[in-house]
C-alpha cells in the first residue's frame, strides 16, 4: 500500500470519528479537529514500513496531516552510493555522509575540526573533517 492510500484511510477514519465525537456541535468539532489530526500523524509515523522514515515523521512534530503526508511521501533515504561510504541519508532537511579517514586523506588534504551538536536527544561531540 502506498503512503498516498494509507494517508487516504487514516485521515477517512479520522473525520469520521472527529464528525462522531463532536456530534453536530460546532464548538466541539473545533477542540477535537486539532486534537485527532495530531493523533492522525502519530498512526500514520507509527505505521510506515521504514523506521527511520517513522521517526523522522514523529521527530518533526508536524502539527498538519496533509504536511506530514507530504513529507512522508517525498522523503528519501538513499543507500550508501560506494563502499568507502558509511552512512548517507538526504532530503531530511540536512545532509551527512560518512567515509573512512583513510579515503580522505588519500584523495585530499584534511584538516580535523572538533565540533559539538545540540540535538533533541542532547549533545554529540565529533570530529568532521574540513
Amino acid at each position: 500500500m502506498s503512503i498516498a492510500h494509507y494517508a487516504e484511510k487514516i485521515e477517512d477514519l479520522f473525520v469520521n470519528l472527529t464528525i462522531s465525537q463532536a456530534n453536530s456541535d460546532e464548538k466541539a468539532c473545533e477542540i477535537l479537529r486539532p486534537i485527532n489530526e495530531q493523533l492522525a500523524i502519530q498512526k500514520l509515523a507509527d505505521g510506515l514500513r521504514n523506521r527511520q522514515l517513522s521517526n523522522i515523521i514523529a521527530a518533526r512534530d508536524y502539527s498538519n496531516f496533509k504536511d506530514a503526508v507530504r513529507a512522508a511521501t517525498f522523503e528519501v533515504i538513499e543507500q550508501p552510493s560506494g563502499s568507502n561510504t558509511i552512512f548517507n541519508m538526504r532530503n531530511t532537511g540536512a545532509s551527512l555522509s560518512a567515509i573512512s579517514t583513510k579515503v580522505l586523506s588519500e584523495r585530499i588534504p584534511i584538516n580535523r575540526v572538533a565540533i559539538v551538536i545540540n540535538g533533541i536527544g542532547g549533545k554529540i561531540f565529533s570530529e568532521v573533517f574540513v
